[in-house]
């Protein structure tokens, strides 16, 4: 009688697989949408003077589900091994491995995500405004690290708004992790400009240029950028923009 060589799977186990997610606490977490049963109280009231009281019941309910559409900054891989074991007679006598990874991105009509350039500027500005406190521009996060920052007309390119900023520097974030970021700065003291990226709270890279009464680009060539410190100069240096790339 031949002896059979042929291997079948005799069940799967029961329980569904699990694919469970961590995330750090320096990046962005998942979000939970939800509507609460009890609506809010909005209360009006005037003074004694002008007695008037008003009471509102606000409630906010989700008549049909709410589309939430969640976007990948970096793909993510899950690695997954399943292994089979084979007995003859009660007794193991070897098995078989199936290793893959699977990997989620964003994408669109089964396309890869397209690497987009986006640069930031300063011209919504008007010169001589001063920020001693963060501020949003463009959905970048501008913070001084040192004495204020502020939006100055001198320099090259001619005739466009700089983001001035002190000698400690100036801290960019971003909403999101990003790609390959591009510092064009000008500086007509001091020497050097250093430019230094960020994924969370760890420095990954740093690049340090010779800038002296000119425009230079400093380039951060990392992947998951989340902020960005720009140094140097002795009050006379300014970012004229900033790319990034996602």
């Amino acid at each position: 009688m031949a002896e059979a060589r042929d291997v079948k799977i005799v069940a799967w186990p029961k329980e569904p697989a699990k694919l469970e997610h961590s995330f750090n606490s320096d990046k962005p977490c998942p979000v939970t949408i939800s509507f609460q049963k009890e609506p809010a109280i909005l209360g009006f009231a005037t003074s004694t003077e002008n007695p008037m009281h008003v009471d509102m019941n606000m409630k906010l309910s989700a008549e049909k589900p709410v589309p939430v559409c969640i976007q990948l900054c970096e793909p993510i891989c899950v690695k997954s091994e399943y292994v089979i074991g084979i007995d003859i007679f009660d007794r193991p006598v070897g098995s078989i491995t199936f290793k893959g990874m699977s990997r989620l991105f964003m994408c669109r009509d089964n396309q890869l995500p397209q690497v987009t350039k986006k640069c930031v500027t300063f011209n919504r500005y008007k010169v001589s405004m001063h920020f001693s406190e963060p501020f949003i521009n463009e959905s970048l996060t501008f913070a001084p690290l040192g004495e204020e920052l502020k939006i100055v007309g001198t320099g090259d390119p001619a005739g466009t708004a700089k983001l001035g900023f002190p000698p400690q520097g100036v801290r960019v974030t971003f909403p999101f992790a990003v790609k390959n970021v591009e510092v064009m700065v000008n500086n007509y003291a001091g020497s050097e400009i250093t430019a230094i990226a960020y994924r969370g709270e760890t420095e990954i890279g740093r690049v340090t240029e010779s800038v002296q009464n000119e425009v230079k680009t400093l380039a951060l060539e990392y992947d998951a950028i989340t902020a960005v410190d720009v140094q140097g100069g002795r009050n006379e240096a300014a970012i004229i923009q900033i790319c990034y790339w996602s």
